[in-house]
């Protein structure tokens, strides 16, 4: 059986290929960024306690309210953006949907967890 890090190595490969082969293809700061948070979400996602339970949205508000003291807006809408083309693109799934403002992505919500 694999262990946890080696399925992030395996998914972010994946995502660098999607990456470098769609039809917009990314430039290798963008794909820097995404892997980066990409791989730090998922590291931080299996910290958390019953993670395979929860739905992919409340890992992200758990992990971006983690970070809201770090974090600027600009950061957290790369992480946003990293997010939606990891479940759109790589993981081909509609989950993206629900990574709007409704589940903690706005400046007003960060900005607020920030004080």
């Amino acid at each position: 059986m694999k262990n946890f890090e080696d399925i992030i190595q395996e998914r972010m490969a994946r995502m660098r290929v999607v990456m470098a082969t769609s039809k917009g293809a990314r430039a290798l700061t963008t794909e820097s960024s995404y892997t980066g948070h990409m791989q730090a979400f998922m590291r931080f996602s299996v910290t958390v306690p019953g993670f395979t339970k929860l739905p992919p949205e409340e890992l992200a508000r758990l992990y971006v309210e983690s970070k809201a003291r770090h974090w600027s807006v600009s950061t957290v809408n790369q992480f946003r953006n990293a997010l939606v083309f990891y479940y759109r693109h790589v993981m081909s799934s509609h989950a993206p949907r629900k990574f709007h403002a409704a589940n903690g992505f706005t400046s007003g919500t960060t900005r607020s967890l920030r004080v």
